[in-house]
This record gives structure tokens, sequence and C-alpha cells, in this order.
């Protein structure tokens, strides 16, 4: 089975990003979540971070790599990514919002460290778990 041709994992992922933004006190009008060959999600934050006054910033997942903090550039090219969030595929959504905190007092960013791709055997069930 193709991890992605159900529609309860579909309505896992908009719920498990849902409940992110939500933690965030971010409305779900301010998210995006598509299942094709992958699964991806989009947060708009409304907060600017230190150093970035001028750039609207999001977190950005997907089923690689998890949580990525993100500024959008000027020209509408990929986003910037300044650091990866959290060290395993789905964190709850409090562990999200501790980690954007913490982003949030930093003034400086060093290039961020690509994590290791994540194996998502157990991405399905997870997702199933949001779905309920």
């Amino acid at each position: 089975m193709d991890l992605f041709s159900s529609d309860r994992v579909e309505l896992g992922l908009r719920r498990y990003v849902e409940a992110v933004a939500a933690a965030l006190g971010v409305g779900p009008e301010a998210t995006f979540c598509e299942l094709d060959s992958s699964a991806s999600a989009y947060i708009a934050l409304a907060e600017p971070l230190p150093g970035f006054p001028d750039r609207d910033v999001a977190l950005l997942w997907d089923d690689a790599h998890g949580w990525s903090l993100c500024v959008e550039t000027y020209s509408g090219e990929d986003l910037i990514v300044l650091a990866y969030l959290a060290t395993t595929l789905l964190p709850e959504p409090e562990t999200v919002v501790a980690c954007v905190a913490e982003m949030r007092s930093r003034h400086k960013f060093q290039p961020p460290r690509l994590p290791p791709a994540y194996a998502f055997s157990e991405l399905h069930e997870r997702l199933l778990d949001y779905a309920h």
C-alpha cells in the first residue's frame, strides 16, 4: 500500500498541522498541506524573527526531515531554511511551540545542518492517530 493513498492519512496530516498551528496561536487559514508522492506542510507565522524584521516567517514540514523554520525571500524563490526544529518526524505540537520560541530568542542563525532523512515506517500510524 502506498503510504499516502489513504484519505485517513491525509485527514491525519491536516489535523496534525492544524494542531501545531493552533498551539502556535495561528488559524487553519494560515496552513497548507499536501500529499502527493511525498507529504509536506506549511504554516505561516505572524511575527517576524530577530534579524529578519521585513521577512515573512514560516514553518515547513516534510516527510523526510520534519519541521524547519524558514524566512521568505523577496524574489519569490524557495524559502531560506534557518533551522531544523526537532529530532522526531512528528513532534507533539507543544514541542514545536517550544522550538519556535527558542529560535525566536536567537539573534543569529548558523547555517542549518540537514538532519538525516527519517524513515517513515511509523508515519502512517502516527498520522492515522491524528485522524481520530
